[in-house]
């Protein structure tokens, strides 16, 4: 298929330690959801963005690529469990309002 980059089984193995400090920071934060859960969120996040991170590790060093994938990954951590959390408490997330300092 033109345009699809494929991800090898490799990153597993290289990602696994951050997806699992991530989940762990993250379950932390937000004790309704499980750990488990955003492990998976997080592994979604590599197979629903091949293209970031094909030329995140390609084109970058391995410092700056980590630090990309792990912003990449703590949003995606952030996105999911604000919506359950939100969905256990019984509000919608588009009732957040964050505000600015200034």
């Amino acid at each position: 298929m033109r345009g699809k980059v494929e991800i090898g089984d490799s990153f597993v193995q290289e990602y696994s330690d951050m997806v699992s400090q991530i989940s762990s920071e993250y379950k932390r934060k937000y004790p309704m959801v499980e750990k488990q859960d955003v492990e998976q969120q997080l592994w979604l996040w590599f197979i629903e963005h091949p293209r970031k991170y094909h030329q995140w590790t390609t084109e970058l060093d391995n410092k700056d690529s980590d630090k990309l994938i792990a912003k990449s990954l703590r949003n995606a951590a952030h996105d999911y469990c604000v919506k359950e959390k939100a969905n256990a408490e019984g509000y919608s997330p588009e009732d957040i309002f964050y505000y600015r300092k200034d």
